[in-house]
């Protein structure tokens, strides 16, 4: 199937691919659907220049919180987790 994708981190206008990529198997419950187009969300686009600061650390917890927040929908206008270089 074709599908947009990168593979590597830097400018969007340098590392996003176009191209065939295996067709996704359902897992056991699961549907397969057919999609005929779809719009690239600007963060997945931005997300492949995005670069963490060396050093930067984020704890697993921080991790979770934010993950269960973006599966609610209760993050608009939030700050999921704040990076700084001191975390600990």
């Amino acid at each position: 199937m074709k599908a947009a994708f990168y593979q590597v981190q830097g400018s969007t206008r340098d590392v996003l691919e176009v191209g065939e990529v295996a067709e996704p198997v359902p897992g056991r419950g699961g549907v397969r659907r057919r999609v005929v187009v779809l719009g690239l969300n600007p963060s997945d686009i931005k997300a492949a220049a995005y670069v963490p600061e060396v050093g930067t650390r984020v704890r697993l917890d921080q991790i979770v919180d934010a993950q269960k927040a973006m599966e609610s929908a209760a993050v608009i206008g939030k700050i999921l987790v704040e990076v700084t270089s001191d975390a600990r």
